[in-house]
């Protein structure tokens, strides 16, 4: 493996591959000699003649480049020995020693030889033991023993649940996932467990706090990584301890992230829903302390306050933060703080990110009296680059407001399915109580929403939406965001439930006909009638080439729809007006971007070209081909 000064070397010849860099300028940015490059240099050249992953060539009047023929080799050579580094380098104290042991015996399924620790510790016989002790000490506060059998090893004995519970609380677990290779990874693990989760519990319609919610992300992903690694919980749980509602979610949630059928996961399922139900387990039973929890959310505030950016909602960056945090403070209390060899890649690809790790390192001198080094702020420049990566920072995000009577902890579904939803979209969403509504200003916002029923607080400016919504509510919100941004949201306002082709007496009998089908389809109440009948009275409702379009007098119905009928037969609508088609149109109540469905219609309406085209062939599919060729100039 490589040297860390090697490794500063090939850095520098990698960020520099396009043309060769002078031995003296090498040694001037290592603090070494001339001397020293080159014998360093040959090192070099021999580590990557081993597996043929890059090629270091020279000439004397130019000096040094690095040509790579295999970039991932030639990338996880690198981490290997980055990692390497890392560990021999946090071997020296006994608390990293510690916890390195016992993840290592619990993660085997066999006894683990002496030399094979004391080989990755790079320990003495004396050392081993007085750590070997100390673990012993630590695992029987959760009810495990360490065995010792000659020949075979070390080995911890106990249940899976007190292993687990072994591995959070001593933050065995969070110093797992302390490396930057995994950085990728672990966001991409933690966004699917949170979105996965935000789904079930939104089709389960079940409300849970944010800080359960964060507490059960960091709690899957250690019981995924067990059960990954075929350890399971005993049979000690029953179902018929739990309520079969959070049986049935617990049970969602370990068939969308276990697809092996070849373990049986009852107890595991048993086992989480019996804690979803107590809904303070997962609380308490977490890898990363409140202090820490409090301490990166109060920064998070304090980043808003002087960046002007809200990090504050985003639960993926506030998971990977505490989880990297807990060995991230370990070190700094041991003076052991990692070297990053992409430091200055980083610093030039994300300014404005490395800027606000900086920041984040004074306000962890603050709290802890250690100042963190430009390395280990350019690990956390990656989360935070991540995070700004997810937020809207110019003028055209929009501002979003919520009225609800939900506690501010239990908004967590409903906030992260919009933030899933309108993710590039939103500049700012906030949510207030109706009691509260009053002191605020609504008009500095681009959207209103409610999940309270019978708005009358903003007097019908406010969107209903459900608590847990659905796809329909969606399309409300986006009408409300974005108004009509496609086609298919045009013709999504269309249904073949909707749709009559068939005679009609007169114009008072297939408006009834319309109406009727509307009304069982969406549950409408009898008002929405009486409003269409009275708009009917004021004026016609022809509107040209042999279409009219009936609709309420004002907007009502709780999203935009419109029936259609063709008729066999034309019939009298206007004292010398035919209508062949009718359009019973109802635009959705409080979201005026609704009223934009209207000049999409028209461009259908006034061409006699496309009424034809409907009328010559009758069917729903030719409905919708002629109405999307219609529009297709609109988008």
């Amino acid at each position: 493996m490589l040297t860390q000064r090697q490794l500063t070397i090939l850095s520098i010849l990698e960020a520099a591959a396009d043309h060769y860099t002078a031995a003296a300028q090498i040694a001037d940015e290592c603090g070494i000699s001339v001397r020293t490059v080159k014998s360093e240099i040959e090192v070099i050249k021999q580590s990557l003649k081993e597996g043929s992953k890059a090629v270091l060539l020279a000439i004397p009047s130019k000096g040094y480049r690095l040509e790579i023929t295999d970039i991932k080799s030639f990338a996880d050579m690198l981490e290997a020995s980055r990692q390497q580094l890392n560990s021999e380098h946090s071997m020296n104290e006994q608390p990293i020693r510690i916890k390195f042991i016992i993840l290592m015996l619990l993660n085997s399924t066999h006894y683990v030889k002496k030399k094979k620790i004391q080989s990755a510790l790079n320990v003495s016989d004396s050392t081993l033991y007085l750590d070997l002790k100390e673990v012993k000490q630590i695992i029987s506060r959760y009810h495990l023993e360490m065995l010792y059998k000659s020949g075979s090893g070390y080995c911890i004995l106990g249940k899976e649940k007190d292993k687990r519970a072994c591995l959070a609380y001593e933050d065995v677990y969070a110093l797992s996932l302390d490396s930057s290779a995994s950085f990728n990874a672990d966001m991409k693990k933690i966004n699917h467990i949170k979105e996965m989760l935000v789904e079930i519990f939104l089709k389960n319609q079940y409300k849970i706090s944010e800080v359960l919610f964060e507490s059960l992300i960091m709690h899957l992903l250690l019981t995924l990584q067990r059960i990954e690694k075929g350890y399971l919980i005993e049979d000690s749980y029953e179902r018929d301890k739990c309520d079969d509602k959070e049986y049935q979610i617990a049970q969602d949630i370990f068939e969308k992230f276990i697809h092996r059928r070849d373990i049986d996961l009852k107890y595991e399922i048993a086992y989480l829903a019996i804690n979803l139900r107590g809904k303070r387990d997962y609380v308490d039973y977490k890898s990363v302390s409140d202090e820490i929890i409090t301490f990166i959310a109060a920064s998070l505030e304090q980043i808003n306050s002087e960046f002007g950016v809200d990090f504050t909602r985003s639960i993926d960056l506030k998971v990977v933060l505490a989880l990297h945090f807990v060995p991230l403070l370990s070190r700094m209390q041991h003076d052991m703080q990692l070297k990053n060899l992409l430091l200055t890649e980083i610093k030039q690809s994300f300014p404005f990110a490395f800027d606000i790790a900086q920041y984040f390192g004074l306000l962890i001198y603050e709290k802890y009296h250690i100042r963190i080094s430009e390395d280990e702020a350019a690990y956390f420049t990656l989360y935070f680059n991540y995070g700004l990566e997810n937020i809207v920072l110019n003028s055209e995000g929009k501002k979003l407001l919520v009225i609800s009577s939900l506690k501010q902890s239990e908004t967590i579904l409903l906030r992260q399915k919009i933030y899933q939803w309108f993710e590039k979209q939103i500049l700012q969403l906030d949510f207030i109580n109706p009691s509260d509504l009053s002191r605020i200003n609504i008009s500095e916002y681009d959207a209103l929403f409610t999940t309270e029923k019978g708005d009358t607080l903003t007097k019908g400016a406010a969107v209903n939406i459900n608590l847990f919504p659905t796809e329909k509510d969606f399309a409300k919100m986006n009408l409300a965001i974005n108004g009509y941004d496609s086609i298919d949201a045009i013709l999504n306002c269309f249904s073949p439930e909707l749709f009559y082709v068939g005679k009609a007496a007169d114009r008072s009998q297939i408006v009834h006909r319309l109406i009727d089908m509307a009304a069982g389809y969406y549950h409408l109440p009898p008002k929405f009638e009486a409003l269409v009948m009275e708009r009917e009275a004021l004026s016609s409702s022809y509107f040209a080439n042999h279409v009219a379009m009936p609709h309420p007098l004002y907007p009502f119905s709780p999203q935009t729809f419109i029936a259609v009928a063709i008729l066999e037969e034309g019939i009298e609508w206007d004292e010398g007006r035919q209508v062949k088609i009718v359009l019973l149109v109802s635009t959705e109540m409080n979201n005026p971007k609704a009223f934009q469905i209207w000049p999409y219609l028209s461009s259908l309406v006034c061409s006699e070209e496309l009424v034809g085209q409907v009328l010559a062939d009758t069917s729903y599919e030719n409905l919708m081909a002629v109405l999307r060729a219609s529009l297709l100039d609109k988008f």
